[in-house]
């Protein structure tokens, strides 16, 4: 197949020329649809729209290098409506094309979506532990070494779901004072009534008081008492033979029985074992023993246990 060689020529020149080769053959070549390469030939303009009618042009120039601008021109000329849009699609940005491209846009939005829940993330993420000052920590042991007794029985009382709620919410003032004596703490936690508060204990000896704990159980100094408890609980005894003193927060207690002594228990829901005998003790108020050669474990009244102990709560 020979082609036309490339001549300034007038565009009928050139449209006679591609008549010559024929349509046949233009197909052929240019691989554009019959009808098509027919109304370029016959310049049918209404036929054809400019996007695409630019487009066959520029191939049939490039397949047989000759110039077809004029007939461009001349469609201008008898459709001046289009170069509105002609202008519209050569200006066209490349990111307008961009964003005509389905699969950049898919992407670009999953993309945005990621980031934006990572922000998210970043800025309702906390850490869940904060580290302490150690001098904060320090000052704040110090303060609860400087606590009464009486407050850290009442602190194991929190640690009762059952117990915690009706004695912190009724007595929450007196707690927050820190300054008020252990005396007084304890009269306004536990009050006396008045008709027993001033009546005298009288002297015994001190087997003679109270009621028996165990049945079976007799003196030993060999003897263990086991105590238990399932929420730490406040326990205190005092041997008075030595008048060593002992007390401390926690759910199991090993208290050994060697001599004449006084054990306060903060409150009661707890269960003493000797010699393999079991005892429990409900109830929320506290409990009071004491342990002697004749009469063994006892338990006690709060104003017994008071005035075996020299006139002192503890």
């Amino acid at each position: 197949m020979s082609k036309i060689n490339k001549q300034e020529q007038t565009l009928e020149a050139v449209i006679q020329r591609l008549k010559a080769i024929g349509i046949k053959q233009i197909k052929e070549d240019t691989h554009l649809d019959i009808k098509k390469i027919e109304d370029i030939l016959e310049k049918r303009f209404e036929r054809l729209d400019y996007v695409r009618a630019k487009g066959f042009i520029n191939i049939i120039e490039k397949e047989y290098k000759v110039n077809l601008s004029v007939w461009l021109e001349e469609y201008y000329t008898a459709h001046p409506q289009e170069e509105p849009l002609i202008l519209k699609e050569e200006k066209k940005s490349r990111f307008e094309e961009l964003l005509e491209n389905k699969f950049f846009i898919r992407w670009f939005g999953i993309i945005a979506i990621v980031i934006v829940i990572g922000l998210c993330i970043a800025f309702l993420w906390k850490p869940n532990k904060k580290q302490e000052n150690p001098q904060i920590v320090t000052q704040q042991i110090e303060k609860l070494q400087e606590v009464p007794i009486q407050a850290q029985i009442n602190e194991s009382l929190k640690h009762d779901d059952e117990l915690a709620t009706p004695i912190v919410e009724k007595h929450a003032d007196q707690v927050q004072q820190q300054e008020i004596s252990t005396q007084e703490f304890i009269k306004q936690e536990h009050p006396m009534p008045k008709d027993k508060a001033e009546v005298a204990i009288k002297d015994q000896d001190p087997s003679e008081y109270g009621e028996s704990v165990f049945k079976e159980s007799s003196f030993d100094l060999e003897n263990t008492l086991f105590l238990d408890t399932k929420v730490p609980v406040w326990v205190g005894y005092i041997n008075l033979e030595t008048q060593k003193r002992n007390a401390n927060i926690k759910k199991e207690f090993k208290i050994p029985l060697d001599g004449f002594m006084l054990i306060n228990v903060a409150r009661g829901r707890f269960t003493l074992t000797l010699n393999g005998e079991e005892v429990y003790f409900s109830g929320y108020k506290p409990v009071y023993f004491v342990n002697t050669q004749k009469g063994g474990l006892k338990r006690v009244s709060k104003e017994e246990f008071i005035h075996l102990n020299g006139g002192r709560e503890w």
